[in-house]
C-alpha cells in the first residue's frame, strides 16, 4: 500500500474517532472532551437552526443544557478525504434519553431520536481531526409523543 493511500485511511480513521469522541463526551457529560471534538471555530448547527460557534458559545450551551441520561448509537460512517487538511462525513444516530434521574437499568421507556449527521473536518496543528461544521438533521424524535 502506497503513502497516499495509507495516509488517506488514517484521515478517514481519524475523524471516525472524532465523531465517536463527540458521542461519548456527549454521554459522559464531559464538557472539555466535548470542546475538544471541536475546532477552536467549530460550528455546530442544531434541529432547530440554532448555530452554536466557537468554543465559548459551545461551552455555555453544553453547561445550559440538562444533564439528563444519554447514549448516542452512531452508524453508517462515511468520510471523504478532500485535502490533507480537510474532510467531510455524513452519519447516523440513535440517541437513547432519560430523563434524570435514572436507574439501572432503565425501568422507564427512554426517548429517542433519529439524526442524521453532516460534518467537516479540519486537520489541526497537533495533529488531530476535529470537527469544524456539524449540522444535525432530526428524522424521528419520540419527545413530543
Amino acid at each position: 500500500m502506497d503513502d497516499a493511500t495509507m495516509a488517506i485511511m488514517l484521515a478517514e480513521w481519524s475523524c471516525t474517532k472524532a465523531i465517536h469522541r463527540y458521542a461519548k463526551a456527549a454521554d459522559g457529560n464531559d464538557v472539555d472532551a466535548f470542546l475538544d471534538a471541536f475546532t477552536p471555530d467549530g460550528i455546530w448547527l442544531r434541529p432547530d437552526g440554532q448555530a452554536v460557534k466557537g468554543h465559548a458559545a459551545l461551552r455555555a450551551f453544553y453547561v445550559a443544557r440538562p444533564q439528563n441520561y444519554s447514549r448516542h448509537i452512531i452508524s453508517n460512517i462515511v468520510v471523504d478525504v478532500s485535502d490533507v487538511e480537510h474532510a467531510t462525513a455524513t452519519s447516523i444516530g440513535v440517541v437513547v434519553k432519560a430523563m434524570a434521574p435514572v436507574t439501572f437499568p432503565l425501568t422507564v421507556l427512554p426517548q429517542l431520536l433519529l439524526a442524521d449527521y453532516e460534518d467537516s473536518f479540519r486537520r489541526c496543528d497537533d495533529g488531530h481531526w476535529r470537527i469544524s461544521h456539524r449540522r444535525v438533521t432530526l428524522q424521528a424524535d419520540t419527545r413530543s409523543s
